[in-house]
């Protein structure tokens, strides 16, 4: 008994040891003779009710040998104890079977978990023999095919699997070259539906494996969903108007954005790996957006706020901002960014024509109040010029201030050219027609070292024109540029012909504000001294100009009747490398020149009869009335649209003419003449003013007028045109 390994011991009916082995002293700690006669429940007192008496009480009353698992707590070990009753008493042994427990343990949970796992799969899960016999199956395979267990293992795993699927027999081959596989197949339900899976199968012994199906149909959908959505969503960012790019607000780089944006920023895809908007960002505007980024709104979204960038060519391109943080983490961001280019040269352009519009507006103020004031002047001076001999030393003096008057009347045209009112006579020209003629009026004031060189375009398409104004436009520029060439040799470069304004053109000028389609072209190019950029910045300011003495409305005078021909004129010029001006005119819509009309000479014999004059300025009033008295005419004035109502109710049978002033307080004379028609429907009506003539009659559109005269107007002028509509 010493020589076993387990402990033995024998004791009495009264508990009391008689007997203990060697080993079962050591075991507990003690010497045998220690023990003997000793009780157990004073040696092992925490034992008394693990069962270890129960144990002995039932050997003793069947008289056979029992055997109980039990927890020592003096031991603090899991024992099997062997228990033989004899007449007086009994002997135990026991064995140490902790780690059998645990091992027993640790089986009974691995069982638990797996079954669970098992039987709470969302996936199929089946186990099978390496030849397809399904061993078991749990509850969401049956679901997934429509099968009983036992009827998945009557079918086998070849019975769930479409056999028209191709991929099965490359995973089966996988499977047995690796000992597991992953791959996409077809299965098939109890009612032969089909469906797409997704299997697993791993080796977990010899001859058997496990099969994992998952049911990948939503998935697959769903898969196929996203890739229609992504490429709906890559659609509408590509196809948006702006700008939009996917970036990390920290570090700057920019993930992806769409076409818009890298037209923007001049761009290329290719460049979208190196692109990092703090770097393309215009010095100025970076702290700007970062400070947008740091001060997001709770929801993630910044304010919108304006920026520029800065392309490779140098150039900047200002924008407005928008933009949301994709995540709570705010290290995604996607920017919107609108191209304020256009709008930016539409506002230039809307800012210069509001300042023309408004300079041009004081011009023909000017303009007008000269014209009325020059009508006595002249006037006065060429009807005093009739009342005095040849040869009096007044005469001179009254020529002169006719010549002075005519200088002033040719400003008072460069004002209302300037104004966009000075067109006067409108006809079918030929630029590279006239020009030759024009030209023949310049070339004594060029200097001999600056040659004229000419490209004019054969068969040039007419334009609808003034030809003074185009021989004032010809002539500030060819002087212009003569300026410019100054005491150098140098050229002169005058050419015409068609160009075609389309899209890229307009790019290229902004500044030029026309429908697209073709236009005859003038293009005056020099090689002289060029400009800077402050200067172009200001070329067609009315009064600048950088010559030492110069009223400077040369090139703002060129710029209004341009504009009045509904043209334009754009500069390309740079220091050092010359100027080159460009004037663009619509093409006229008839290509028939008109023949020209001669009037028939009017003698003073052929008319008689009382002239009624309205006009508001008071020497103009005199100056015609005197004018037209001297010629046997009997006159009445007005001062007013209102007086002239009133004289011509009191002398309705008596005036068959009026003289009729188009600017006046309170009524014009667009307004007053259908009161006058209804007063005496017969009446003929001479329209004066000093706008041209096809403005003017543009204000009288649908109502008969017999005659124009433009201010401002000598006394024999005045008195032609009256005999002319008399006669």
């Amino acid at each position: 008994m010493d020589s076993l390994v387990d402990p033995v011991v024998a004791f009495d009916k009264q508990w009391r040891y008689t007997y203990v082995s060697r080993r079962a002293a050591e075991t507990l700690g003690k010497k045998p003779e220690e023990l003997i006669g000793r009780s157990i429940w004073e040696v092992l007192p925490d034992d008394a009710d693990t069962g270890f008496r129960a144990a002995c009480e039932r050997a003793w009353a069947d008289g056979k040998p029992v055997t109980v698992e039990r927890y020592s707590h003096v031991l603090d070990r899991w024992v099997e104890n062997s228990i033989c009753p004899f007449e007086n008493g009994a002997s135990a042994q026991w064995r140490d079977i902790t780690e059998r427990k645990r091992i027993e343990s640790a089986l009974r949970e691995s069982e638990r978990r797996y079954r669970s796992l098992f039987e709470n799969s969302s996936d199929a899960v089946i186990l099978a023999f390496d030849d397809g016999t399904v061993i078991e199956a749990n509850p969401a395979a049956c679901a997934l095919f429509g099968m009983t267990e036992e009827e998945i293992c009557r079918a086998g795993r070849a019975g769930l699997i479409d056999p028209t699927d191709a991929r099965i027999a490359a995973a089966v081959e996988e499977r047995r070259r690796t000992g597991h596989v992953r791959a996409e197949s077809r299965h098939v339900r109890k009612d032969g539906s089909k469906f797409e899976g997704e299997i697993s199968s791993v080796q977990i012994d010899e001859g058997r494996q496990f099969v994992i199906i998952r049911d990948v149909t939503e998935r697959k959908r769903d898969e196929q969903t996203l890739r229609e959505s992504e490429a709906r969503f890559r659609f509408v960012v590509e196809s948006s108007m702006m700008g939009v790019l996917f970036t990390d607000p920290v570090t700057g780089e920019i993930f992806d954005a769409n076409q818009e944006f890298l037209r923007i920023v001049g761009r290329t895809r290719d460049d979208l790996g190196r692109l990092n908007w703090k770097e393309i960002t215009a010095p100025g505007f970076l702290a700007r957006s970062e400070e947008a980024i740091a001060s997001a709104l709770p929801d993630g979204r910044l304010r919108p706020f304006e920026k520029e960038y800065v392309r490779p060519d140098g150039s900047r391109a200002p924008v407005i901002v928008a933009a949301s943080f994709l995540d709570d983490t705010r290290r995604r961001l996607v920017v919107f960014v609108l191209d304020r280019s256009e709008q930016k040269r539409s506002e230039e352009r809307w800012r210069e024509a509001q300042k023309l519009e408004s300079i041009g507006l004081l011009a023909g103020g000017i303009a007008h109040d000269f014209n009325n004031l020059l009508v006595a002047v002249v006037g006065g001076a060429s009807l005093a010029l009739d009342m005095i001999p040849p040869e009096s030393g007044a005469a001179e003096l009254l020529l002169r201030v006719l010549k002075t008057g005519e200088q002033l009347a040719h400003l008072t045209r460069q004002l209302l050219a300037y104004a966009g009112k000075g067109r006067f006579v409108v006809e079918p020209l030929n630029l590279s027609t006239v020009i030759p003629e024009m030209i023949a009026l310049v070339q004594p004031s060029i200097p001999k070292k600056v040659a004229l060189h000419f490209e004019l375009a054969p068969d040039l398409p007419l334009v609808e024109a003034d030809r003074g104004q185009m021989q004032q436009v010809l002539m500030n520029l060819v002087f212009n540029a003569a300026e410019a060439v100054g005491n150098e040799v140098g050229a002169i470069h005058i050419r015409t012909g068609v160009r075609f304004v389309d899209a890229g053109y307009l790019q290229l000028h902004p500044e030029v504000d026309l429908p697209g389609g073709k236009y005859i072209y003038l293009e005056v190019r020099d090689t002289g001294c060029g400009m800077d950029r402050a200067t172009l910045s200001r070329i067609f300011d009315p009064f600048f100009t950088t010559k030492i003495l110069g009223r400077g409305l040369g090139l703002s005078a060129v710029s209004g009747i341009i504009r009045s021909h509904k043209g334009a004129i754009t500069i390309e010029s740079a220091p050092g490398n010359g100027s080159s001006f460009t004037v663009l005119l619509p093409i006229a819509e008839s290509q028939v020149a008109p023949p020209q009309a001669e009037r028939p000479a009017v003698s003073v014999s052929q008319v008689t009869g009382v002239v009624l004059i309205v006009d508001d300025e008071l020497l103009v009033r005199e100056m015609a009335g005197k004018a037209l008295r001297r010629q046997g005419f009997e006159v009445l004035l007005a001062a007013s649209a209102a007086e002239a109502i009133d004289v011509l109710t009191r002398h309705s049978g008596e005036i068959p003419l009026v003289v009729l002033d188009l600017s006046m307080p309170g009524m014009g004379g667009e307004e007053v003449l259908p009161e006058l028609r209804r007063i005496r429907p017969e009446i003929r009506v001479v329209v004066s003013s000093g706008y041209d003539e096809a403005r003017t009659m543009e204000l009288f559109r649908g109502q008969s007028v017999s005659g124009f005269i433009q201010k401002p107007y000598t006394a024999n002028s005045l008195v032609e045109k009256i005999l002319s509509v008399m006669a």
